[in-house]
């Protein structure tokens, strides 16, 4: 007989423990709704900028400190590959001058309409002259 008791006993307990516990609710969310509308815009700036800034063209213009020296010229083709003579679709190097540190300043062009690919700009001292990898 208190073989049948224990399980009895057991249902019982649990009845009573699950319908005193207290039910459970949904979670409330706290967060407040978003709305675009209720949200303050930064202020305007009205301040203007120099056209230095503004204008690429003239954004673009640096000032480097280098000595000119004697220009000379390396060719590169459409690939970047370097070569001996000017090459349709490719690139030409111009050597303008050095640096007080004897770093030397170069600027690229296309070949095929003589526009300016890059700005001037100052190698490293190991750079090699006919080659785009190594010098930036």
């Amino acid at each position: 007989m208190t073989m049948i008791q224990l399980p009895v006993i057991l249902g019982l307990a649990l009845a009573v423990t699950l319908a005193s516990a207290p039910e459970k609710t949904a979670p409330v969310d706290d967060a407040p709704t978003i709305s675009i509308n209720t949200y303050t815009l930064p202020p305007r700036l009205t301040a203007t900028l120099p056209d230095g800034i503004l204008r690429a063209e003239q954004a673009g213009i640096i000032n480097l400190d280098y000595t000119p020296g004697d220009e000379k010229t390396y060719y590169f083709d459409a690939g970047g590959a370097p070569v001996n003579k000017a090459t349709a679709g490719g690139y030409y190097r111009v050597v303008l001058g050095k640096t007080a540190d004897g770093r030397d300043v170069i600027q690229d062009y296309y070949q095929d309409n003589g526009k300016p690919q890059t700005a001037p700009i100052i190698l490293k001292k190991e750079a090699k002259l006919h080659d785009f990898d190594s010098g930036m």
